[in-house]
């Protein structure tokens, strides 16, 4: 069974940010069909994407910028073109470290 990760799943822990997003946090659903959704996540220097969980895994990518990660109690660095799988009912976040905007696909 395929499961479907939705925008609002995606952002479960601030349901305002799904509704309405922020200056310093802009997603823009990318691709959207019955088994996936891609979203394009930006991230303004210095904000971040609050910690939640998912019910299903997800994937960020970083295609510009350069953040970290938080995974549970873990907290990994996200490069330029960097890739971190995120399980699903860990929570999870997302910081931008860098000077630039962080461009994340999810």
């Amino acid at each position: 069974m395929i499961r479907t990760l939705s925008l609002l799943a995606l952002f479960a822990a601030p349901p305002a940010l799904a509704e309405a997003p922020t200056p310093k946090v802009q997603p823009e659903i990318q691709l959207k069909h019955d088994a996936v959704k891609v979203v394009k996540i930006t991230i303004a220097p210095g904000a971040a994407l609050p910690v939640h969980t998912t019910p299903v895994h997800a994937t960020v990518a970083a295609m510009a910028g350069e953040g970290s990660v938080s995974i549970g109690e873990k907290t990994v660095a996200l490069p330029t073109h960097g890739t971190v799988f995120l399980p699903k009912a860990i929570p999870h976040g997302v910081k931008n470290t860098g000077t630039t905007p962080l461009v994340l696909l999810v």
